[in-house]
């Protein structure tokens, strides 16, 4: 057993990011391992939207991510996610469209792609409505910063105060 910390999980990863053959191997078993361990995913979805992990280790992660959710997202494979990690993720795959690097996101949002054919309707019915909402906020927070305050500022202030 391997403890799924988030300093073994960015061992691992850099690892993977290697040039070395024998990391790269080395890091492929050791993430095998740990995609068995609970917290592992969460870890990696944290580590694809967190703009101060250099960006190769950001892309790999979301790789990785991607790929666990094909392998274990539905409750039929051999080692399913558990809910509170599948809840984890998806929290986070709101916060998708905050990430710059194209390479990163486009991979995350396959993972969100995937997630959403497995869990929605049933499971994640406030799916669309908060996807819309992320990206639009984060089309306007990109597009016109000044725009995007007049617009939800006056909303927020109406919705604290009715």
């Amino acid at each position: 057993m391997v403890e799924c910390s988030l300093q073994t999980v960015s061992q691992a990863i850099v690892a993977a990011c290697s040039q070395d053959y024998v990391q790269v191997k080395q890091a492929e078993q050791m993430i095998s391992q740990l995609e068995l361990e609970q917290n592992f995913f969460p870890i990696l979805a944290e580590l694809c939207i967190d703009s101060s992990v250099p960006v190769d280790k950001r892309r790999m992660s979301a790789i990785c991510l991607k790929n666990g959710v094909t392998k274990f997202w539905r409750t039929m494979s051999p080692h399913p996610l558990c809910k509170e990690d599948k809840d984890k993720i998806k929290n986070i795959a709101l916060r998708c469209y905050s990430v710059e690097i194209k390479e990163v996101f486009d991979q995350l949002l396959e993972s969100v792609a995937k997630i959403s054919r497995y869990e929605f309707p049933k499971t994640w019915p406030e799916f669309v409505p908060t996807q819309v909402q992320a990206s639009l906020n984060s089309l306007l927070r990109k597009a016109c910063p000044c725009l995007a305050c007049f617009i939800f500022c006056p909303f927020f202030y109406i919705a604290a105060y009715s």
